[in-house]
């Protein structure tokens, strides 16, 4: 929101006006109290939906092949088996269930499948009115919210078609139930955050078109005032248009800011926008996803949450991840819903850094560009309501590189003040994360010649912070290391299944225990095969379908100007950068071969970005001064 002290304008000054002077400090409680009271009248209705946030969903789960003998089921073209229903490759199965819903309730057809490579999903609802096809962007990823298309619709029929698109093998059992969904509505949370962003557009309109911010903080109740005549007028269509108004004001405030001060005076504008549009597309998902139980790793995270009684007790796993579990249980309620909002508040906190350290490390438009793709980056919204702790990891490694890499007008000892509590936040997610950090940050103090008391700094801060979890550890589990070296058994366990060493069984934890220097550079591993995995895994990362695909949506062009923007990092200024992101992306390059998930790449997708981002800008400079000079 633009400087309530002055504000450049359009009109004519006003000088003889009461406004004039205006102190300052009641302009902002003006400015505060209007706000506050258009979003509480205008959402007045809304507050009581808060308490749906944890209310349970009717649930009806459809088991197959039970389900089959059921009046409501009719099937064809499946091959019913014990735990569930196959199709054979190109074969086709469909499924007709009468069912019945509430029409002021929220209704979803969660269709887990077993696979969803190479299988297509048709969905069609079959209403006394009419037949009405249903887009399926993602089939088996994601409920699909049927509520818009049944409007007020009680009875219908539902009619799912799936096809197994493989050319040759065995029949698979692809389906083992269907779930049906009816809720009520989440807290428009997303709609809520668009009216603020309204009033602040607003305001920054009322701003630019009169002389004084004294005249606009006095023009604004009015404009709030207007905002609440409309909402009483037709309340359902302000719902539905509050995202396309705030396009619409960002556009106009965009429009009038540029015309005042140059590109310059975008960033604030834009970067807002960005951040909603953040919010409004991961809410979609959280309405989508809340009665969905947790993944695994999520679901224990949780339990672990709710049952640690201190920082550190928390058995296996680092603790700040579980720590802000625990608070997300506070604020938000005990159950999936709390965790999964927290890692979506994360994600957004993960868009405004990358957004500010872009700008800082290397221009405005950068960082931008950046907070826009990963708002709307498919694969990282897909993970960003699911619980996991990536979100909190990137965004502890992005404030380290900001520290690191930018803040340059700061003091020697702030900076390193600074990287000292984002590395030991960051070692206190991932623990495995000290060896990255502690070889880049002795390369960048080397390089910028910075005193050695705040290379120690740096260095020791994780380790104190640690320290307790290593006694913890120690005393319950007889290794200081557990949290890194159980993981280490369970990959070993994948690859060397066979090993006469490793004993049969379904526990993915078992065998002897072993440690990074022996499994990477001793009786597991030598050296030579740990390089070796490392270069075979970065060429999946960074060349194979696998980056392709979950880094950029399979547009292979993006990622080959990525590979050129991070080329042109190894020979300008920033590459100690380049060699940040290798140390990032090593440890996952190296399991690449044992066991591939998408997940554990995801958090260096904002310096790929930055690395794309950078070209662009660069290409587009060039391209200007070409065309300049000619």
């Amino acid at each position: 929101m633009p400087s309530t002290e002055s504000c450049p304008g359009a009109g004519r000054p006003f000088s003889t006006s009461w406004t004039e002077r205006l102190p300052a400090r009641d302009q902002r409680l003006i400015l505060a109290v209007s706000a506050v009271l258009g979003l509480a009248l205008i959402h007045g209705r809304d507050w009581p939906s808060l308490a749906s946030m944890a209310s349970p969903a009717h649930v009806q789960d459809i088991l197959f092949p039970q389900a089959l003998a059921s009046r409501s089921v009719e099937s064809a073209g499946w091959l019913p088996q014990q735990r569930g229903l196959a199709l054979p490759p190109g074969g086709k199965g469909t499924l007709r269930l009468a069912c019945r819903r509430n029409p002021q309730q929220q209704f979803l057809l969660d269709l887990p499948l077993s696979r969803l490579e190479d299988v297509a999903v048709q969905i069609t609802l079959e209403t006394e009115q009419e037949t009405i096809p249903v887009f399926v962007s993602k089939p088996g990823t994601d409920p699909y919210d049927l509520t818009d298309e049944l409007q007020g619709t009680e009875r219908f029929g539902l009619r799912v078609e799936v096809e197994d698109r493989r050319g040759s093998g065995s029949p698979e059992v692809l389906l083992e139930h269907v779930v049906l969904l009816e809720q009520a509505r989440l807290f428009p949370a997303a709609r809520v955050a668009y009216t603020a962003g309204d009033f602040a557009m607003g305001y920054g309109l009322a701003c630019s078109f009169l002389a004084t911010a004294s005249e606009a903080a006095v023009t604004f109740p009015f404009t709030i005032g207007g905002w609440v005549i409309l909402h009483a007028v037709g309340q359902r269509p302000m719902d539905v248009l509050a995202r396309e108004i705030f396009l619409v004001l960002a556009v106009l405030l965009a429009y009038r800011r540029f015309r005042q001060g140059g590109a310059s005076a975008l960033e604030s504008p834009a970067g807002l926008t960005i951040l909603l549009v953040a919010l409004d597309v991961r809410w979609e998902q959280l309405e989508l996803l809340r009665a969905r139980a947790l993944d695994p790793d999520p679901e224990n995270f949780l339990r672990l949450a709710l049952r640690s009684s201190a920082f550190i007790d928390t058995e296996v796993r680092e603790p700040l991840f579980l720590f802000c579990v625990k608070a997300g249980t506070w604020l938000f309620g005990p159950g999936p819903f709390s965790i999964r909002l927290t890692t979506v508040l994360l994600s957004l906190g993960v868009v405004l850094v990358a957004w500010r350290a872009g700008r800082d490390l290397f221009s405005t438009p950068v960082g931008l560009l950046t907070a826009l793709f990963l708002a709307l980056h498919r694969n990282f919204i897909f993970v960003n309501v699911r619980g996991y702790r990536l979100e909190l990891y990137t965004l502890l490694l992005l404030c380290f590189t900001w520290f690191g890499f930018g803040k340059r007008e700061w003091p020697t000892g702030r900076r390193a003040a600074a990287l000292a509590v984002a590395g030991a936040l960051a070692c206190l997610t991932r623990v495995n994360t000290y060896s990255s950090l502690a070889l880049l940050v002795v390369i960048l103090f080397l390089r910028d010649g910075w005193p050695k008391r705040h290379l120690v700094l740096v260095l020791v801060v994780p380790i104190l912070a640690l320290t307790p979890s290593f006694v913890y550890w120690h005393q319950r589990y007889g290794d200081a290391m557990v949290a890194v070296n159980i993981h280490l058994k369970y990959y070993r366990n994948i690859e060397f299944a066979d090993h006469p060493l490793i004993p049969k069984g379904a526990d993915p934890y078992r065998g002897p225990d072993t440690d990074s220097f022996r499994y990477f550079l001793g009786e597991w591993h030598t050296p030579y095969q740990t390089l070796e995995y490392v270069v075979t895994g970065l060429q999946e990362i960074f060349m194979d379908d696998y980056g392709w695909r979950y880094l950029f949506h399979g547009i292979g062009w993006f990622m080959a100007l990525t590979l050129l923007g991070l080329a042109r990092w190894a020979v300008s200024r920033h590459w100690l950068l380049l060699l940040w992101v290798f140390l990032l992306v090593a440890p996952v390059a190296f399991f690449q071969r044992i066991s591939l998930d998408f997940r554990l790449i995801l958090h260096i997708l904002p310096f790929l970005s930055f690395a794309l981002m950078d070209l662009l800008e660069c290409l587009f400079r060039h391209g200007v001064a070409s065309s300049s000079s000619s």
